[in-house]
């Protein structure tokens, strides 16, 4: 088993890891359950997904988030006390092309130096509820070490990072492993080639460091992040699916918005759940 500064040095220098089967299969199956009235309609290919605050009143799909042993290990990983951002979301059928998450691209930050400090700690983080798989999807299909272009000098667009850093990896995460990876790392989800495979469920979160100067930039992102949509010119239909997200990441509120467990699991842990 990987210990914990492995995992920490992995991360540093792959710009993901695995912890593995920290959620049980129990507890998988019953938020694969649970998700499916909420998310499931007329095409089960179509991508779906459940915003925050209805996802943190889920009890099937909170208590994975806030499962004490995954909370440890988050906590581990960041390296010490941790702040929680509230773009938590559980997605259905969500198949990405490559890129850098646009949070950790200097283009939407108005002062992006701490993209660039050494001492940046920001940790995507997934839980899949099924195997990926090279054929079938169900995962991440990222590139190592390409979340070291801010260290490198390099240009963070698609094809620069493509051709300054090692070929693409699909990652071997099994239902209920923990996946994290650096903020600023290229990547997609695992294409799916074939037919016949099952529904691809995930919830997705980020962590950091709970550093002033990384977290008020975050949350300053987030927070202007519907406006900005507004002002692309996108179609009527994907601008509201994506400004109602983050609408409603603007809601979320600690302790309000969380179950008693969770509630319970922060208290007694070093995270802690900004708002906005």
């Amino acid at each position: 088993m990987i210990g914990r500064s492995d995992h920490r040095g992995e991360l540093d220098e792959r710009g993901w890891t695995i912890v593995r089967d920290v959620v049980s299969s129990a507890a998988v199956e019953r938020a694969r359950r649970a998700a499916v009235p909420h998310l499931v309609a007329g095409d089960e290919d179509e991508e779906t997904e459940i915003s925050a605050t209805d996802l943190l009143r889920i009890e099937e799909l909170s208590d994975p988030l806030f499962d004490r042993r995954l909370v440890d290990e988050v906590v581990s990983l960041v390296g010490g006390p941790t702040v929680l951002y509230p773009n938590m979301v559980f997605r259905l059928n969500r198949y990405t092309d490559w890129h850098v998450d646009n949070g950790f691209l200097p283009q939407y930050h108005d002062s992006a130096g701490h993209l660039y400090d050494p001492s940046f700690v920001h940790l995507q983080c997934t839980l899949y509820l099924q195997d990926n798989d090279a054929r079938l999807g169900g995962g991440l299909t990222a590139i190592a070490g390409s979340h070291r272009w801010a260290r490198d000098g390099v240009d963070p667009t698609v094809d620069k990072l493509r051709e300054h850093y090692g070929p693409e990896e699909v990652i071997d995460t099994r239902a209920g492993d923990l996946l994290a990876f650096d903020g600023r790392l290229l990547h997609r989800g695992t294409p799916r080639t074939e037919a016949g495979a099952e529904r691809k469920y995930g919830l997705f979160w980020s962590v950091s460091r709970s550093d002033e100067t990384q977290v008020s930039r975050f949350v300053r992102y987030l927070a202007g992040r519907a406006a900005h949509l507004r002002s692309l010119g996108l179609d009527d239909e994907l601008l509201g699916y994506m400004v109602r997200r983050y609408e409603d990441v603007n809601r979320v509120r600690y302790p309000d918005s969380l179950l008693p467990s969770a509630i319970e699991v922060v208290e007694s842990s070093s995270i802690e759940l900004v708002g906005i």
